[in-house]
């Protein structure tokens, strides 16, 4: 049951205008604009991240793809070889060919046979790693389907402007533009910190006293601090009863109640101007120094990265070329290949070739269409390494490799 009084403390902490730690690039300010920085070079981190590891993935699935391709052409070309010794055998019985013609297809058909079983190997080794690539389940083994037409088709990327996409796109070279800004910022802080050090401090103070009244109740207390008002739970202190002739009467308490109702009992304010300044002020000048370094070196990597992006794009551009100038060999060798073993097959069959021509025309049939399934895949790897090197892989690469409108969806 005592009285209860408040007190009321309201002090600032202010740097003067053009002073140290004034304006937007004072700590607290930079602290959360850095923060802000931080968030976005994350950001381009991470699609750094996902434009390499699309491109990856993209290089082990045409990779499956040509070891699905080489072993197709290891199967057929095994069988072509198995028909060619049945009937080496059967113009052998017949007296038409001799036992050194059927050694040559027998051996040119146990190493076509290794040939299948190489395929197989590497098949089922570009599988795994693709499997592991994409986090699929163990003992999985994938197979490519569907991509004839797409390993047939070429883009056709537009290389006049390849350069100014991947200026605009490539999320490494973002981060690295805001790594540029960071530095920018922590030199301007720098700066900023080596300003004159003056800070001006304001303080106020509200408080009560028990002369002659306090409060029966906190919220009354508070509510008379704060409001100048609610001072009904005031009530008398020390009311001298005791060697007075008469006790104080209540009117005279009421009078007491009125005079100390409104507002608190005591009202200070105080203002405070202090400068600080270090001998010679050398740690904030040093400071300034680093930071300018560190600008300088941020830029220089800028720079770098830029060079980079170019020499990605022009590398990428001049393999996509010369990629694209090999398939279109590869085809035409693959064709002429083909077309030069229907007639051998034809002049054998009116017995106008020889077992050891045939078994040319098959070997370069084999090994031309090898070339030809080399040159396909590594087009199509070029064209992801074009759109990789572009910054573009993420957004377009659906696109690029879907047959319709309905698969791109």
């Amino acid at each position: 049951n005592r009285p209860w009084t408040s007190s009321f403390t309201l002090g600032g902490f202010i740097p003067v205008p053009l002073t140290k730690d004034w304006g937007k690039y004072a700590a607290a300010d930079v602290g959360i604009t850095l923060a802000g920085l931080d968030q976005e070079r994350a950001f381009y981190d991470t699609r750094t991240v996902i434009n390499g590891t699309l491109r990856d993935v993209d290089h082990l699935y045409w990779n499956l793809v040509a070891a699905m391709e080489n072993l197709r052409a290891a199967v057929e070309n095994r069988a072509i070889l198995e028909t060619l010794q049945q009937n080496t055998q059967k113009a052998l019985d017949a007296g038409k060919f001799t036992i050194y013609a059927k050694h040559q297809v027998d051996t040119q058909l146990a190493g076509v046979k290794e040939l299948e079983e190489q395929a197989w190997s590497v098949f089922l080794q570009t599988s795994s790693a693709l499997a592991n690539r994409v986090d699929a389940e163990d003992n999985v083994v994938l197979l490519p389907a569907g991509y004839r037409e797409n390993l047939a088709r070429q883009l056709l990327p537009n290389y006049a402007d390849a350069y100014a996409v991947a200026l605009e796109n490539r999320p490494d070279l973002k981060a690295q533009q805001v790594g540029g800004r960071v530095s920018e910022i922590l030199l301007r802080h720098q700066v900023n910190q080596r300003r004159p050090d003056l800070k001006y401090t304001p303080t106020l103070r509200f408080a009560q006293n028990t002369q002659p009244l306090g409060y029966k109740s906190l919220g009354a207390s508070l509510g008379a601090l704060f409001l100048g008002d609610g001072a009904e739970g005031r009530f008398p202190v020390n009311i001298p009863n005791k060697g007075v002739d008469r006790p104080v009467s209540e009117n005279q308490i009421h009078r007491l109640f009125l005079e100390n109702r409104n507002g608190p009992d005591l009202r200070q304010h105080s203002h405070t101007l202090s400068y600080v300044w270090p001998y010679k002020n050398r740690a904030a000048k040093a400071a300034v120094s680093e930071a300018v370094a560190d600008r300088d070196q941020s830029d220089l990597n800028i720079e770098i990265s830029v060079r980079t992006v170019e020499q990605n794009v022009g590398d990428a551009i001049a393999d996509i070329l010369s990629v694209q100038e090999q398939s279109r060999l590869a085809e035409e060798q693959y064709n002429l290949a083909k077309q030069q073993y229907d007639e051998a097959g034809k002049l054998m069959d009116a017995g106008r070739m020889t077992a050891f021509e045939m078994l040319s025309r098959t070997a370069d049939l084999l090994n031309a269409d090898l070339s030809r399934i080399e040159a396909s895949a590594a087009y199509k790897k070029a064209e992801s390494q074009l759109l990789q090197a572009e910054g573009i892989l993420a957004n377009t690469y659906a696109q690029a490799r879907s047959e319709s409108d309905v698969d791109d969806l």
